[in-house]
């Protein structure tokens, strides 16, 4: 399972994947690991596989929910109501 850790935006964009007990981060643009806790090297390239084929979807997704969490959805500013 590929999924988002939502951090603080001013770091780099990275994706957490997790299954059972095992965890690993890769960092995006350009796809990396950088961290792995269990995988095996045949499952870290799998993933890293997975991760590439949807990088952009993936930094798509980073900065849009940043952008939403930060209050800027398409430029518009919040009325306070």
């Amino acid at each position: 399972m590929v999924f988002l850790l939502l951090e603080r935006p001013k770091r780099a964009e990275h994706i957490h994947v997790k299954r059972d007990r095992k965890l690993a981060k890769f960092w995006l643009a350009p796809v990396r690991m950088a961290y792995n806790y269990g995988f095996s090297q045949t499952e870290l390239n799998r993933i890293a596989a997975i991760v590439r084929k949807h990088e952009a979807a993936l930094s798509k997704a980073w900065h849009e929910y940043f952008k939403r969490r930060d209050g800027n959805s398409g430029g518009q500013e919040r009325s306070g109501h």
